[in-house]
């Protein structure tokens, strides 16, 4: 049976990377930068998949990454102009990279405890019994780490946001200055949807690792 087991990352990657390309297409046909945005989408996406046991991404996980980057996309198709609701489409793309990323990056701080004490873990929200404890203790320490890294990456992203508008002026894609960056206050804003992904993150594995049985 294990000679015929399904690779379902394969097929995660095969089918983000089809879209990618589709977009990739419709952004040359209609002169966007999505273009490239849309081809270091595809080099990320493939990074992970060739990486996914150093990261310890299972399917879901790797799934995780490849939504972040196709609503980041979806901008081809001025994604970044619309309001849904009372909040920009920006919004919620810097709020679900939040969740998404600090998922991945627990997920990631359990399976190396896990690696570290000689034990494992199979999905993300799978806790050992037998380290439910040590669990406990490490999560005032993963929320820390997480929200530090996050928010540092988040940070990173805004510089190079801000020195492509420098450099580069108008337009659409993550180099250019785009339709979700007009507002003065675009830049704290965005840190702020982040960090509120995150700690809704934190908040809700606290509330599972307290109410784990020891």
């Amino acid at each position: 049976m294990n000679k015929y087991k399904v690779n379902i990352n394969i097929i995660i990657l095969f089918l983000f990377s089809l879209i990618f390309i589709i977009i990739g297409i419709h952004s040359l046909l209609n002169k966007s930068h999505y273009i490239c945005d849309s081809i270091i989408s595809l080099l990320i996406i493939i990074f992970f998949y060739k990486k996914r046991k150093l990261f310890f991404l299972n399917p879901f996980n790797y799934t995780l990454i490849n939504i972040f980057l196709l609503l980041h996309n979806l901008g081809s198709f001025k994604a970044y102009s619309l309001t849904i609701g009372p909040f920009s489409y920006d919004t919620y793309v810097h709020f679900a990279s939040g969740i998404i990323f600090s998922i991945v990056l627990y997920n990631l701080l359990l399976h190396t405890t896990a690696k570290n004490t000689e034990k494992s873990f199979n999905l993300s929200l799978d806790f050992n019994k037998q380290n439910t404890k040590k669990i406990k203790s490490l999560s005032l320490y993963y929320s820390i780490l997480i929200l530090i890294i996050i928010m540092g990456f988040s940070a990173i992203h805004e510089l190079i946001e801000f020195g492509g508008a420098i450099i580069l002026g108008k337009g659409d894609g993550l180099l250019y200055l785009g339709a979700g960056d007009l507002d003065p206050w675009d830049t704290q804003k965005d840190l702020l949807n982040n960090f509120l992904g995150i700690i809704t993150v934190l908040i809700f594995y606290s509330i599972l690792n307290y109410f784990k049985k020891d």
